[in-house]
């Protein structure tokens, strides 16, 4: 197999695997108590279309761009992820989620 077709292979399966995920929520009606990482999903499954449009398109300029642009707002998303999964967890104890808040507000700054 060569190297362009695992790379093919391995970007529709990621791709396939974060659609998986989201009609997983959407059915079990998970996406009103996770809204950030339903929405998390969802983004990475809209940027790798876009992305694998742009890299077919072979302006390596641009992919570096939109692949950069795109990471820094998955990246931020990824934390909303996070905390959203930490608040969800630490639910009843709310000693340590008021820690945990305290604590992500204090590095956001």
């Amino acid at each position: 197999m060569s190297a362009q077709a695992l790379s093919l292979l391995i970007w529709i399966s990621v791709t396939v695997l974060h659609v998986s995920i989201c009609v997983f929520l959407w059915r079990k009606n998970l996406r009103q108590r996770y809204p950030i990482f339903f929405a998390y999903n969802a983004l990475h499954v809209v940027t790798s279309i876009i992305l694998f449009a742009v890299a077919r398109s072979g302006d390596a300029a641009a992919y570096f761009l939109a692949y950069w642009s795109i990471n820094a707002v998955r990246v931020g998303m990824g934390f909303g992820v996070i905390y959203e999964l930490f608040r969800t967890a630490l639910k009843p104890y709310h000693a340590l989620r008021d820690l945990g808040t305290m604590i992500f507000r204090r590095g956001a700054r």
